[in-house]
C-alpha cells in the first residue's frame, strides 16, 4: 500500500498533493479565500480525502494556505455531510477517491 510519503515525493517536484487533487478533480485553484458556490465544499472534500490518506492536518493546512483549525473543522463538517448521505457530497468524494486510486 502506498503511503502519504510516497504521494508527497511524487508531487513535490511539480505541485503539492492538494493542488494535484484539485486540478485532477476539475475544481481549479481552491487556495483563494473564495466562499462562493461549491468551492468550500470542494475544498473540504479534498481535505477529507487527504486526511484519509494519512496526511496531517498541519500539512493539509500548509498546502491549502489555511490554518490547522480551519482544516479540522472543514474535515469534520464534510464527514457530517457524508454521514447524512448527501448525494452531491458522496459523488464528489467518490470522484476524489477514484483519482487517488489512479494517482497512487
Amino acid at each position: 500500500m502506498k503511503t502519504f510519503q510516497d504521494a508527497k515525493e511524487k508531487c513535490e517536484d511539480a505541485q503539492s498533493l492538494f493542488d494535484s487533487l484539485c486540478s485532477r478533480a476539475g475544481f481549479g485553484d481552491l487556495k483563494p479565500a473564495d466562499r462562493s458556490g461549491e468551492k468550500p465544499l470542494q475544498r473540504q472534500a479534498v481535505w477529507c480525502a487527504m486526511r484519509e490518506q494519512g496526511v496531517t492536518f498541519e500539512e493539509i493546512a500548509k498546502q491549502s494556505h489555511r490554518t490547522h483549525g480551519t482544516v479540522v473543522v472543514g474535515v469534520k463538517r464534510f464527514k457530517g455531510y457524508l454521514s447524512v448521505n448527501d448525494e452531491g457530497v458522496k459523488r464528489m468524494y467518490r470522484k476524489l477517491k477514484k483519482i487517488i486510486c489512479k494517482q497512487f
